[in-house]
């Protein structure tokens, strides 16, 4: 395949990456980080109980051992004593309740269902801790869907059986400071979930079988691991490691710079893919990935959250070399009328490339919720040039909202656009035309008690050239409705 000569508009491109990345600098007004659940009514929760969020296996419950500090309803399992007490048991769960209605899903390709569909999902989970530098964690996953013409999709609709199960051995297993090794099958999360992320928000969640080094300290945490992906199946208990895939990493994070507030992340990461798949052809794939993250966690005024990741390697006969700079900078208002806060999303993920060079950016194992916390997203961020503003406030004192506008274009109009799996999803090798889609979005999220969280998000898109020569896909418009009781 002939890539063509695409120097002119790379070099403008490039340009116009690196202005952004400068307004950003400039002008701080702009992005969001993930939003955090809305706190409930009632009092300020003890700082020592853990939060109820989607990661149960970095809560530690041991504060309980004080019978006063047991003051919620599910306390008696959160610590069970055995023994002397050192050693303790502790009972979670999570539960998900969701209507989702899709038009024109997966751009019109395969089953539509026009009228909605159901999803549950429940997530139970066990931590045995034997003494404070031994412990076990399990925690299961069974998600169903029901109502779905054309029924479940796989890795996120639907999948019953095991989705952590690690040993845990260190100087404290039971804090998770100091310098602890973690064996078995595990969720990975690294920074903001660029390249690594559990893929909260579809329905299934995703975890790799391995081994993980984590050092944790108050200057910044050290993660060393060597993983193999899981591919989750429909049946029960049909989850199995990816053996075409095999991720080794070193992710320093955290890292306090002196005595300001903005801290830095450092990571090398290696990808050896037996079977991969991109517009110019299919087989083995060793990338190898550099980079770093700056971020200023959101708060009173400034805040932002910088990374850009350089890739090397080889892909059959051509060689790698690829980019990526992801740019978030908000503001917070606090002392205004439901603390609003503007942000922007400046992302840019290269791709094409000149014959031999391959130059489509590589995405790994990402966040798959981009754009909503729940839309599992059209395609994935390689390739692709976004734009992002937004604005978050709260109207009431347990309710968050938030509201943006994402246009989306081609990097390179001599590459495509790819799934989640990193396989080709749309290329049209006689369009020229970069603009992709616009995208307008809301979340509501609903705190009304203790426990409960009750969220709505919406999805709509104006198609671009690109897609209206490729496709010819009806825009989309995306709807979900769910309840979550986490305990």
């Amino acid at each position: 395949m002939n890539w063509g000569a695409e120097g002119r508009a790379k070099k403008t491109i490039e340009v116009a990456v690196l202005t952004c990345f400068l307004l950003l600098i400039v002008l701080p007004h702009m992005v969001r980080a993930q939003t955090p659940d809305p706190a409930p009514p009632g009092t300020p929760a003890n700082p020592d109980r853990p939060p109820l969020n989607p990661f149960p296996q970095l809560g530690n419950w041991s504060f309980l051992k004080d019978p006063s500090q047991r003051t919620d309803f599910f306390d008696p399992i959160k610590y069970i004593p055995i023994g002397n007490g050192v050693s303790f048991l502790s009972f979670g769960l999570e539960y998900r309740i969701e209507y989702e209605r899709y038009t024109a899903y997966d751009f019109d390709m395969g089953p539509q269902d026009q009228s909605g569909y159901l999803m549950q999902c429940l997530l139970p989970h066990m931590d045995l801790h034997f003494t404070n530098h031994v412990r076990i964690y399990t925690e299961f996953q069974f998600d169903y869907i029901d109502f779905r013409k054309g029924g479940p999709r796989p890795g996120i609709d639907q999948y019953r059986g095991g989705h952590q199960l690690f040993f845990e051995l260190g100087s404290n297993a039971t804090s998770g400071s100091g310098l602890n090794l973690l064996a078995g099958r595990q969720e990975i999360v690294e920074g903001r979930g660029r390249l690594f992320d559990n893929n909260e928000g579809p329905t299934v969640k995703l975890s790799f079988d391995g081994f993980k080094l984590r050092y944790t300290s108050r200057k910044g945490n050290v993660d060393v691991f060597a993983v193999k992906p899981v591919n989750d199946g429909l049946g029960y208990f049909d989850n199995w490691p990816v053996h075409t895939q095999t991720v080794w990493a070193a992710y320093a994070s955290d890292m306090a710079l002196g005595s300001i507030r903005p801290k830095l992340d450092l990571y090398y990461i290696g990808f050896d893919n037996k079977d991969a798949s991109y517009v110019v052809g299919q087989g083995r794939e060793i990338r190898h990935t550099l980079g770093g993250r700056f971020d200023k966690a959101v708060g009173h005024g400034l805040d932002f959250d910088w990374e850009s990741a350089f890739q090397w390697g080889a892909f059959t006969n051509h060689s790698i070399h690829a980019y990526t700079v992801q740019t978030e900078t908000g503001y917070t208002f606090a002392s205004s009328p439901g603390h609003i806060r503007p942000f922007l999303r400046c992302d840019v993920s290269s791709g094409g490339g000149s014959d031999p060079e391959l130059s489509t950016f590589n995405s790994l194992f990402p966040r798959g919720a981009y754009i909503t916390p729940k839309a599992a997203p059209p395609f994935a961020l390689d390739n692709v040039i976004d734009l992002h503003p937004m604005v978050w406030f709260q109207p009431l004192a347990h309710v968050e909202t938030s509201v943006g506008w994402d246009w989306f274009w081609r990097y390179s109009t001599n590459d495509g656009l790819y799934t989640f799996a990193g396989s080709p999803l749309i290329y049209d090798n006689s369009s020229r035309d970069r603009y992709i889609m616009q995208v307008g979005d809301m979340e509501v999220r609903w705190a009304p008690a203790q426990h409960v969280i009750i969220a709505l998000n919406f999805m709509g898109t104006i198609n671009g050239a690109f897609l209206n020569r490729a496709v010819k896909s009806n825009d989309i418009t995306f709807i979900n409705t769910g309840f979550t009781y986490r305990f």
